[in-house]
Formats: C-alpha cells, sequence, structure tokens
C-alpha cells in the first residue's frame, strides 16, 4: 500500500467534511438536543509502534477513520460505542530485527464517554476488542496479527458553530497477544502502538 493513500484518502474525506459544513451548520443547543450523538472523523497521527526489546525506536505514521455513537445525558455528557480503522505507515528506516510495521489496526468496537461544553468537547474511547494485521510478510511467508489490545484515545473537539470541527487527540494502545500464521501465543514484551496529533469531525 502506498504511504500516499491513506493520507489523500483522510484529506478527501475532510474536504467532503468542509462541504457538509458549509451547507449545514449546527448549534450547540441544536446538538444537545438530540437523543442520539453521532460524529464522524479523520485523525492524523504521528508516533511509535515499539516493543521494550526492539534494538530501536520504529516511528509510524497513522490515518485513522472513525466513527461513534451517544446518548447524550443531561444536555453535557456522553455515553456509547466508537469503532475505528488505522492505515499504519512506517517512517524510520528498516530494522532487519524489527521488521516493517507497516499495516492496519482495527477496533471493531469499543466504550466511548464524553464531555460537551458549549465551546469544546472532550472524548475517550476504549480498545479492547481489535487486531494490528502487519502488511509484510515474515523472511519465510508468515502472516502477523497483533491481538488483546488495551488502550484508550483522547480527543478533544473545538466546537465551531459548524459540524465540521477541529480535533487534537493522544491514543496509547498495548497488544498482549501475537498470531503468526493463525496461530496465538502471548508475548513477554508487548507491542505498544502510540501517537499523537490532529483531525477534523463532524458532529450530527
Amino acid at each position: 500500500m502506498s504511504s500516499r493513500l491513506p493520507i489523500s484518502l483522510g484529506l478527501i474525506i475532510i474536504a467532503a467534511l468542509m462541504a457538509l459544513s458549509v451547507s449545514a451548520p449546527l448549534a450547540y443547543a441544536q446538538a444537545t438536543t438530540h437523543k442520539i450523538a453521532a460524529d464522524f472523523s479523520v485523525l492524523f497521527g504521528y508516533g511509535s509502534s515499539l516493543m521494550n526489546s526492539d534494538p530501536s525506536k520504529t516511528s509510524v505514521g497513522t490515518t485513522t477513520l472513525g466513527f461513534s455513537l451517544a446518548v447524550p445525558i443531561k444536555q453535557k455528557f456522553l455515553i456509547g460505542f466508537a469503532s475505528d480503522y488505522h492505515f499504519i505507515t512506517q517512517f524510520s528506516n528498516l530494522d532487519p530485527v524489527i521488521g516493517n510495521r507497516r499495516g492496519a489496526y482495527i477496533n471493531y468496537v469499543g466504550p466511548m464517554i464524553g464531555f460537551r461544553s458549549p465551546h469544546f468537547a472532550l472524548k475517550v474511547v476504549g480498545h479492547f476488542v481489535g487486531a494490528y494485521s502487519l502488511e509484510n510478510l515474515t523472511a519465510v511467508g508468515q502472516t502477523i496479527k497483533y491481538r488483546s489490545p488495551v488502550g484508550v484515545r483522547v480527543e478533544a473537539v473545538i466546537l465551531l458553530k459548524q459540524r465540521f470541527k477541529p480535533v487534537l487527540f493522544f491514543e496509547t494502545i498495548g497488544f498482549g497477544t501475537q498470531a503468526v500464521d493463525g496461530a496465538t501465543g502471548t508475548l513477554t514484551n508487548k507491542l505498544n502502538l502510540m501517537q499523537g496529533g490532529i483531525g477534523a469531525t463532524i458532529m450530527y
């Protein structure tokens, strides 16, 4: 997969969100009266994919497409679930001992809680059910997946009057098991995916 494809896809989605935001402004008072709150987001991150046993740090970039549904409580708090898909590209030089950490991670479904004021919102998403699949095979042609994630993503959203809103985020996820050609084993040294960055979201 070209490293430019996920970024191009994310930029196309952001352009679509901007078009929607111009044609469909949403005030805070309207948003908080909805029985169900929903949002779609595109996030661009930079960080690392690292095990304690790695001889060097692996730097990665991510493009994340996310979706969440929540129930507003007392017009300020949100509780619901989220799902997201990460395109992961390796930026650092390839270390033959580590291999290439380029691939994709999917958070199938995770709990989400949030807080919303007239000017900003905070959202916390849990990662407990998902898989990080490496794109490249091993030297002997085996596939590798990392499973049993435990992690969290925190998003800070600036609530503009339009639906299109900027986001700052930080995310950290640890993977406890590794599947090589489907055979799963527990990792003594967990793989940790950590990143931070910016993005955009559209809220309904």
